[in-house]
């Protein structure tokens, strides 16, 4: 559980979103900053690569216009962020190791950067940070609480033990439901509130609470259920329900809360189609089970499964599985984070052929 709510005269966090959930390329970018400003987030990390955000010149104008801060860059090589900024250089450049070359280039032209310990990345847990800190003394700190919590970290120590090296503090949940190998663990990232890094979150904003912290927190989601919008606002009702984020939140409706369209008898075929269609749109969790919905509407299975094929690795997926709530679940029915099968050098066609597959026609009424 969160802690209970800070009284009026508790110090004020100033906190930002990174926009990773929009994946590699944002609808626009006028469009997510009117999102977290309607969120009341105060400033944006941007997870994107600079070519795709436009010039810094508009990139801040737009910014100031809507009344939200640059806070950081994340995505490209460190010399396309250093060059994209030009001489602007009031943010910090996310890295995840410390790389000589780039480092320097950006030290030597005014740049902060911020280092983060990953997940299966060079730098994960908190003594290898430590120890990158204590050898390069002009970077600073950007610890995350999930990452570390994975890791088997507590963000919390991070942030008592290297208070004055912060860039910015990453707040982010997560749930092992996928479990913890490196393909399908991002994907227990979840809302704020909704998986098992509460306590940690709470307790990391408590102390800058606490420590009248001047700096930025910095709340991320890698990955998405819904839309990146509806879980945007779910972050900042945890926030403001917690007493972390001043006014309440309001979601606009915009076309990505629009409900999934129902299927009707007449015309499957048609139906199905035009559900997978609207099902493209989504991110990729909800249109695994977007489809696995228009599957079990049109046909009332039990149980549907959707898996995936990754031939390079030899695997076999379960990514989604819906089952009727009026029948009860099927026993020794796993875990979608332990049904990933190895199909052991034998083709992908041949193990599937191996399960019992009925084909039906979707056009015939009678199915």
């Amino acid at each position: 559980m969160a802690s209970e709510p800070k009284p009026d005269d508790a110090h004020s966090l100033k906190i930002g979103f990174q926009t990773i959930l929009w994946g590699p390329r944002l609808p626009s970018v006028e469009h997510v900053l009117h999102i977290l400003t309607q969120a009341g987030f105060q400033g944006v990390e941007f997870a994107q690569r600079p070519k795709y955000l436009g010039s810094i010149d508009d990139l801040l104008r737009t910014a100031e216009r809507i009344g939200m801060r640059l806070l950081g860059l994340a995505g490209g090589t460190i010399r396309e962020r250093v060059e994209f900024c030009k001489d602007y250089k009031d943010l910090y450049l996310y890295v995840e190791e410390w790389n000589e070359k780039e480092a320097t280039y950006a030290i030597e032209h005014g740049f902060t950067l911020a280092l983060h310990p990953h997940m299966f990345k060079p730098v994960q847990r908190l003594e290898e940070a430590y120890a990158c800190l204590d050898q390069h003394s002009a970077l600073r700190f950007l610890p995350d609480t999930a990452h570390l919590h994975i890791a088997g970290d507590n963000c919390a120590e991070a942030v008592r033990g290297r208070y004055k090296d912060l860039a910015a503090v990453h707040i982010k949940d997560w749930k092992p439901d996928y479990g913890r190998s490196s393909h399908r663990y991002a994907h227990g990232f979840t809302e704020l509130g909704k998986g098992e890094v509460e306590p940690t979150i709470a307790e990391v904003l408590d102390l800058l609470c606490e420590k009248k912290y001047d700096g930025w927190v910095i709340a991320e989601q890698d990955w998405s259920s819904s839309t990146p919008e509806d879980s945007v606002f779910a972050c900042a009702s945890w926030l403001h329900e917690n007493g972390y984020l001043g006014c309440k939140p309001e979601m606009p409706e915009t076309r990505a809360s629009r409900p999934v369209p129902v299927l009707g008898d007449a015309g499957k075929a048609y139906q199905f189609a035009k559900a997978l269609k609207w099902a493209s749109t989504l991110d990729q969790a909800s249109c695994y089970d977007a489809i696995a919905t228009a599957f079990h509407d049109i046909c009332r299975c039990k149980m549907v499964t959707v898996w995936t094929c990754t031939p390079a690795q030899d695997l076999i997926s379960l990514v989604s599985l819906k089952t009727d709530p009026t029948v009860p679940m099927p026993e020794r029915v796993l875990p979608l984070d332990r049904c990933t099968l190895r199909c052991r050098d034998i083709p992908a066609g041949e193990a599937i052929a191996e399960l019992d597959i009925k084909s039906f026609d979707l056009t015939d009424s009678t199915v």
